[in-house]
C-alpha cells in the first residue's frame, strides 16, 4: 500500500511540474515545440533511466552589478546602473519623440539644442532617448521627416564637441512588419549615420510583432507565425522568430555596434 502511495504521488507531482510545459507546447511554433521536447526527453531520461541529466549551461553573460544601484550623482542629479549592464544612465533623461515634429508649438532644431545645453551640459542628464521613426507627426521637408530627431542630436555632439561616452543614446527601430533581422541591422547603421556615432548605447524594438494571442491593436489572435497562406509576410521578410530577432541584436552587439538591446511597447 505504501508503494501504491508513492506511485501515485509522483505520478501526481509529475503531472502539476510538465502541466505548464504542456500547454507551452500545445501552443509554441514548430521551432520551440523542438527544443521544449528535448528539455522533456531530458527530464524523462533522468527520472526513469538513473541518469542525470545534462544541466544546461550557464549564460557567459556577468552582472554589471546590483539592478538599479546608484553609481555617483553628477551635478545634483543621480545615475542609475541599467539592469545588471554596465549602463550607467540618470534618472530623468529626454524624451524626443515631438523634436522637430510638423506640431504647431514642436520645438525646432535651433530649440532642441537649447534643451540638451540645459539638461545635458548643465543639468546632469545623460540620457537621451530617440527613434528613426522620430519625429512623430512628421512632415515631408528635410527638417520635419523621419529622422530629423536622430540628425539633430547627432549635430548637436559635433557642435557642441560632447564626448560620446558621456551620452547614453538610446534609439529605436520601427516596429510592426518592418522588424525582421535584415531591417534590425540596415536600420541600426541608419540610425548611426544620422546620429554621427559608431555604436548605440541601447537599441530597441518599437511596437515589434506580437505572435501571442491578443485582442487589442489589431495583434495576432492566435499562435501559428508560419502560417501565411495569402503571402502577405513573405513580401516584408517576415514572419520572423522572436528566436532570430535576439539572434540579430546579438549579432550588432558582437560587432559593436550597440551595447544592449530592449523592448518599446
Amino acid at each position: 500500500a505504501s508503494q501504491r502511495t508513492s506511485a501515485v504521488k509522483t505520478l501526481f507531482l509529475l503531472f502539476v511540474a510538465l502541466l505548464p510545459a504542456a500547454v507551452a507546447f500545445h501552443h509554441a511554433t514548430p521551432r520551440r515545440r523542438a527544443l521544449i521536447g528535448g528539455a522533456l526527453a531530458g527530464i524523462f531520461d533522468s527520472m526513469f533511466d538513473g541518469k542525470k541529466a545534462n544541466a544546461i549551461p550557464p549564460s557567459s553573460y556577468k552582472s554589471a552589478g546590483a539592478t538599479n544601484e546608484v553609481i555617483k550623482v553628477v551635478q545634483g542629479m543621480k545615475r542609475r546602473r541599467l539592469g545588471g549592464s554596465d549602463i550607467v544612465v540618470s534618472e530623468m533623461g529626454l524624451g524626443t519623440q515631438r523634436w522637430c515634429s510638423t506640431d504647431f508649438n514642436a520645438p525646432d532644431a535651433k530649440k532642441c539644442f537649447e534643451f540638451m545645453d540645459k539638461a545635458i551640459l548643465k543639468g546632469g542628464v545623460n540620457l537621451i532617448d530617440t527613434a528613426e521613426q522620430y519625429p512623430i507627426p512628421s512632415g515631408n521637408a528635410a527638417d520635419t521627416r523621419e529622422g530629423a530627431t536622430e540628425i539633430a542630436i547627432g549635430n548637436w555632439m559635433k557642435n557642441r564637441g560632447v564626448a560620446r561616452e558621456s551620452v547614453v543614446i538610446a534609439s529605436k527601430i520601427t516596429g510592426g512588419r518592418n522588424v525582421t533581422p535584415r531591417n534590425i541591422k540596415a536600420d541600426c547603421e541608419g540610425s548611426l549615420k544620422r546620429l554621427q556615432t559608431d555604436y548605440l548605447d541601447v537599441y530597441q524594438l518599437h511596437w515589434p510583432q506580437r505572435y501571442s494571442p491578443q485582442a487589442n491593436w489589431g495583434q495576432s489572435l492566435k499562435y501559428n507565425i508560419e502560417s501565411d497562406e495569402s503571402g502577405y509576410w513573405r513580401q516584408f521578410g517576415g514572419p520572423t522568430s522572436f528566436e532570430d530577432l535576439c539572434i540579430a541584436m546579438e549579432e550588432l552587439i558582437q560587432a559593436g555596434k550597440i551595447r544592449g538591446w530592449g523592448l518599446c511597447n
